[in-house]
């Protein structure tokens, strides 16, 4: 069911982005965007009903229901928190490097925006238990991650009109794009995450046990992402 709605999800971005390019779309490829989607459409709408028939979301519910959890809930949380969100960090920081350097291929960028996604939605689960530090980098993590997520549309986008063929221009222009938001992308990791990389590893790996003020690590830069 994700991977159809995924499917959908690609056919909707693909059409969004085709529409703000600066070169003509021909109306067959629109067309054939279209007519993917109808089909794929068709197939999540199947597997939908499917999981209604058998009442798979009421069975979610119920396993996710308060007595099924531990009443020593939150100190498993922070005993969690203190040996994973440092190694997922380390992970991210490294991987960020990588993918920061002009010489990366596009597999490691889309390695490093699965890291991001990993980072944050951890951090999500714990941010109570050290929300100085975490609010803050959470903050940059969802502007980052949004920055990424475009670079991943223009590359599935790429794809999908590649395997179509005979769309050279259209190649080209969505290409162009996706290398000024990879350039965008070497910038912000540059000024709001490598540069200040040892101080959110410290943070991170020894949460402070009472608010404190927020010490200008890292200059926070103003980003607007756009398709």
């Amino acid at each position: 069911m994700i991977e159809l709605a995924g499917e959908v999800r690609d056919c909707d971005i693909s059409m969004a982005y085709l529409s703000k390019l600066r070169v003509p779309v021909p109306e067959a490829l629109v067309a054939e965007f279209h007519s993917r989607r109808k089909e794929r459409e068709h197939s999540l709408l199947a597997v939908l009903k499917d999981w209604v028939i058998r009442e798979s979301s009421s069975k979610w519910r119920q396993a996710l229901t308060p007595d099924a959890l531990r009443r020593d809930l939150f100190l498993y949380k922070v005993s969690v928190a203190r040996r994973t969100i440092p190694k997922i960090a380390a992970n991210f920081f490294k991987s960020g490097n990588v993918a920061a350097d002009r010489g990366s291929s596009a597999a490691q960028i889309h390695r490093f925006r699965i890291a991001t996604k990993k980072l944050r939605y951890t951090m999500e689960l714990f941010v109570p238990l050290n929300e100085p530090a975490s609010k803050d980098l959470l903050e940059r993590l969802a502007r980052l991650q949004s920055l990424m997520g475009h670079i991943n549309d223009f590359r599935t986008v790429r794809k999908m009109v590649a395997s179509i063929g005979g769309y050279k221009a259209i190649e080209t222009a969505l290409k162009d794009r996706q290398c000024r938001r990879i350039s965008e992308f070497r910038l912000v990791w540059r000024d709001e995450f490598s540069s200040g990389a040892k101080e959110w590893m410290r943070m991170l790996e020894s949460p402070p046990r009472k608010p404190v003020a927020r010490a200008g690590v890292v200059p926070v830069i103003s980003m607007a992402v756009e398709a």
